[in-house]
């Protein structure tokens, strides 16, 4: 029989108030960032989103590729056409958005568990660092992880209509990165491994349709364009071969674009062409040295899980901060690297020994999984996980929830070797993360350039 999501309706008033609260207090501390960041420029990827969205504002149209996914430039044209392309005033949406994300995963987790373990998940999200820091980045995470959590609350709440909706949301997701298109997987198996038939066979459909509907919009427009099928971006086959060739070190390095382009690109007419070429050499590569494919693998896994602060470092060294204060070095740089071991271990610890959700425990684990694969494909980044943080809050929540009585020795097996896993990668990582701190903290009028 098919788990169902339970909330009292007693509840309702004092829920709206907690996700209120939670949503304030998350705005309040991403505003603070904001504040201090508010003079802060662009360059990189935050330079080329913020073209796309002033030439879609100007000709009305997109660019004439698909090189990147077209929602993060559509919310930017959106903030422009409103405040004359305030970079302050995307900053501030992205500070709400990520409230809003804090909110809905507070309701979401309610749904299932106890008001305490929804606090929990919804605090967790509001105050998580680098989720802190990055509305002063102009980068698609900003939007990515709030529609993500918010499909999947539209469909918890278990109806046609919602279904629908959840599905032109994961859409949008999905056109924002493209392993956003995980959480419909997700959703799919995971439920028909619980139980869940009947409700698919009810809303599965609306939910396709919704997603369909966003989705095959922007593939239409792309086969239009060139004349062959690409059914969200050209820029996947690019990080496939990032992540496979020989030169690969399982995580991206700026140099790798030069290096790839000249050695496998040049030839290619249209950026459609050099994803296909892409997709080609990174096959080519895995067939022809399954040895080294796979140690890359496991080497992109370390780098997904790892300690989080790379590109923040990075971004600190080329003065996008400009003269910060010794304290906030430190704080920042150990709260970054001490953040996400803190979280995964209380999720581990609460699946292994706390109360069972199945449901959403199995859509979430399954959706994680499926866009782990994704990501693995192409090559690890610690910003990868960043959409992960209000669905792995969710789980945290477990430990709020009353213990059982018997402990399955299988669940506890599983979660020792994860945990023995992750420490030892850890601990690997521990020095070269650490050191960028330190050096920072000991120069913080004039920081070192760090290479990406």
């Amino acid at each position: 029989m098919a788990e169902p999501l339970v909330r009292l309706p007693s509840a309702r008033g004092g829920d709206a108030r907690a996700a209120l609260g939670i949503a304030c207090g998350a705005l309040v501390l991403r505003l603070l960032v904001v504040a201090r960041g508010l003079h802060l420029g662009l360059f990189s990827d935050m330079q080329e989103y913020y073209d796309r969205a002033v030439y879609l504002l100007d000709h009305h149209h997109f660019l004439p590729d698909a090189f990147r996914p077209p929602a993060y430039p559509v919310l930017l044209a959106a903030v422009f056409s409103v405040f004359s392309r305030s970079l302050a005033a995307v900053r501030i949406t992205q500070a709400l958005l990520g409230a809003a994300a804090a909110a809905v995963t507070f309701l979401l987790a309610r749904r299932s568990g106890s008001r305490r373990a929804a606090m929990c998940a919804g605090v967790i999200v509001a105050v998580y660092p680098a989720w802190c820091l990055y509305p002063a980045y102009v980068l698609s995470e900003n939007l990515f992880a709030p529609l993500l959590i918010i499909g999947f609350w539209l469909w918890f709440r278990d109806s046609p209509s919602n279904a629908f909706a959840a599905g032109l949301v994961l859409g949008a997701a999905t056109l924002t990165r493209t392993v956003g298109v995980a959480a419909i997987g997700g959703i799919l198996v995971g439920e028909a491994a619980t139980g869940g038939a009947q409700r698919l066979s009810k809303h599965a459909p609306a939910l396709l349709v919704g997603f369909v509907l966003i989705v095959g919009a922007w593939t239409a427009r792309n086969a239009a364009l060139y004349h062959r099928f690409v059914p969200i971006d050209t820029n996947n086959g690019y990080n496939f071969l990032v992540g496979n060739n020989p030169q690969a070190t399982g995580r991206l390095e700026l140099a790798d674009w030069d290096r790839i382009h000249a050695t496998y690109l040049k030839g290619a007419a249209t950026d459609a062409e050099a994803n296909a070429v892409a997709y080609r050499e990174a096959v080519r590569f895995m067939r022809e040295h399954p040895g080294q494919a796979a140690g890359l693998a496991v080497r992109k896994l370390q780098f997904l899980i790892g300690l989080e602060g790379r590109e923040h470092a990075w971004m600190y060294g080329e003065r996008y901060w400009g003269r910060v204060s010794t304290p906030f070095i430190w704080f920042w740089g150990l709260a970054l690297l001490a953040s996400f071991p803190a979280l995964l271990t209380a999720v581990i610890a609460g699946l292994a020994g706390g109360a069972a959700r199945a449901r959403l425990d199995c859509v979430f684990v399954l959706t994680l999984a499926m866009m782990s694969g994704l990501q693995l494909l192409s090559f690890g980044e610690t910003r990868f996980h960043l959409p992960w943080i209000p669905l792995l809050a969710i789980a945290a929540g477990h430990l709020f929830e009353p213990r059982p009585e018997r402990y399955s020795r299988v669940r506890l097996g599983l979660a020792g070797a994860a945990l023995l896993f992750l420490f030892a990668t850890w601990t690997t990582q521990w020095s070269g993360a650490f050191a960028p701190v330190r050096l920072f903290a000991t120069t913080p009028g004039a920081p070192p350039r760090l290479p990406y």
